[in-house]
């Protein structure tokens, strides 16, 4: 991971609460050539009720946990 990528990940888990997404930003992302069937995916989806997304409202959102292990938190309830 380079250092813009640290950087930008440590200014985003600041600016979040504790929490899920708090979680993510924490978690060690995979080494490079990591076998992408050992690593954990987290598949989110978004639906607007617009095509442009600075004039439509958010309608719905889901996420699917893919492989890997997850942290409690992630996982659906």
């Amino acid at each position: 991971m380079g250092p813009g990528l640290r950087l930008k990940r440590l200014r985003y888990r600041g600016q979040v609460v504790r929490g899920p997404l708090a979680d993510c930003w924490e978690a060690p992302l995979p080494k490079p050539g990591a076998d992408w069937r050992q690593v954990a995916f987290l598949a989110c989806d978004g639906e607007m009720s617009s095509l442009e997304a600075t004039e439509g409202e958010l309608l719905s959102l889901g996420w699917l946990p893919v492989g890997g292990r997850f942290p409690p938190s992630l996982l659906p309830p």
